[in-house]
């Protein structure tokens, strides 16, 4: 059986929790190989010393007696070049001819990591049974918290709750956050003891810099893989093996073989970590965000992502301007300011807890808000949500971004109010007028041209 999955999702540790478990049962024989070699010698080296040397073909006398014989090969992506393709014929093809007194016996297991570093699986393994990936559940990832946290962290069912749902049962990703508090608890002053409200403060901020080994990713996206990217996201579709940007992306985890993210966190380690020309400093205030974000967007690909609605003239659906926003967001702010999509939030009104998630929050010194919404739906829910289930997120300017077509279209003016921000795109995208707010001091002077 082959096990493959991305870095961080545990594949190391069910073979450690295997092993032991295999070996509490009478006659088994167990080995786990990790493949940390430089050349086939070291591969065939390594399968000597547990009794099974494929040059010879002589098997140890101890392994007959065995029940069975059980080898768990770890890391097995490093022996993917072709010069050790003699080794894996030997093992997957002509292991029954090579030691045929103990072929019935034998179990193996192999585990690689994909990533973007890694060959393509070997020929051989393509007939093997291949498993998924391990996804912690719900309860598995509480037990795991409250084994190694500390024992004031066993209440705190909101920040488990909230660190769960960023990782999707992807073991790596929980674990940087359990990493993430052990680390801040050893920082001074050691006196002080945290709160759940602080942990969850650094769901939004230092999480995101632990990402890297969970979602291995070569570098900066091309416009076109972007382009995929957005099409597979909002339609649902199917990777294409063929495609080698989407295909480096379910690779290295951060999008399934259906095109969606893997994970809340997936999703926020795409849009902070793999686009170019992020700025050099922070812009001056939330509406100078929107404008410049504005200004960067592509009017082609707002015009791609139209669909016609039953009734109304063709437009782009929500979840489009949201994943515009993002991509142009994160742009336009700087390394220490990252943009946290459907950032959790929990407050208790009325003596019921209450959730949400607001669309977007730019974090640390910043701490912005901001919901983007299309044709003025659901406007007013929008704006009372955050003297409502947002009332709690630190924030020092915050916006519900309403995105229309041309004004020319509006039946009636549209009202302006504080923390409101309206954008009238043009009919072909390739401008867009702004409001923000009651005193018209952020509006543009003339409409922000878009890129082509």
């Amino acid at each position: 059986v082959v096990l493959g999955s991305p870095p961080a999702t545990g594949k190391t540790s069910v073979l450690l929790l295997f092993k032991e478990r295999l070996r509490s049962r009478h006659g088994n024989a167990v080995f786990l190989i990790p493949l940390d070699c430089t050349g086939i010698e070291d591969v065939y080296q390594a399968f000597q010393n547990v009794g099974l040397n494929f040059q010879t073909k002589q098997v140890e006398e101890g392994l007959l007696s065995c029940d069975n014989i059980w080898i768990l090969i770890d890391d097995a992506q490093n022996a993917y070049d072709e010069a050790y393709w003699p080794f894996w014929t030997a093992l997957v093809k002509n292991f029954a001819s090579h030691f045929p007194i103990i072929a019935s016996k034998i179990r193996c297991l192999i585990s690689a990591t994909y990533d973007l570093a890694t060959l393509k699986s070997l020929v051989n393994f393509s007939s093997l049974p291949h498993s998924q990936p391990p996804q912690l559940t719900a309860q598995e990832a509480y037990t795991l918290f409250d084994f190694f946290g500390d024992e004031r962290w066993k209440r705190w069912v909101g920040f488990k709750e909230r660190l769960f749902l960023l990782s999707g049962g992807h073991i790596g990703v929980f674990v940087s956050g359990l990493r993430l508090l052990l680390n801040k608890k050893s920082e001074p002053p050691k006196s002080v003891r945290m709160t759940e409200s602080e942990a969850q403060q650094y769901l939004r901020h230092d999480f995101m810099d632990n990402l890297g080994r969970c979602f291995p990713h070569p570098g900066k996206m091309s416009p076109e893989n972007r382009d995929r990217v957005l099409g597979a996201v909002l339609n649902d579709r199917p990777v294409d093996e063929e495609d080698e940007g989407l295909l480096q992306l379910r690779r290295g985890g951060i999008l399934t073989k259906n095109g969606q993210f893997t994970s809340k966190a997936a999703q926020w380690y795409y849009y902070n970590k793999l686009f170019p020309n992020r700025a050099l400093y922070a812009p001056k205030s939330l509406p100078d965000l929107i404008k410049q974000s504005v200004a960067s967007m592509s009017a082609s690909r707002l015009c791609q992502s139209c669909v016609v609605e039953e009734g109304k003239s063709s437009f782009p659906k929500e979840g489009a301007f949201q994943h515009f926003f993002n991509e142009a967001m994160s742009r336009n702010l700087p390394r220490g300011n990252n943009v946290i999509p459907e950032l959790g939030t929990c407050v208790i009104i009325d003596g019921e807890e209450v959730t949400g998630a607001v669309d977007f929050y730019i974090n640390n010194d910043l701490q912005w808000p901001v919901e983007i919404l299309r044709l003025g739906v659901k406007l007013a829910e929008h704006m009372n949500r955050f003297q409502g289930k947002y009332r709690d997120i630190p924030r020092k300017d915050w916006l519900v971004v309403d995105c229309r077509g041309p004004r020319a279209q509006m039946g009636k003016p549209v009202k302006r109010e504080k923390n409101r921000c309206t954008l009238f795109f043009s009919k072909d995208f390739q401008e867009c007028e702004c409001e923000f707010g009651i005193d018209r001091k952020a509006d543009p002077e003339k409409p922000i041209q878009l890129q082509p």
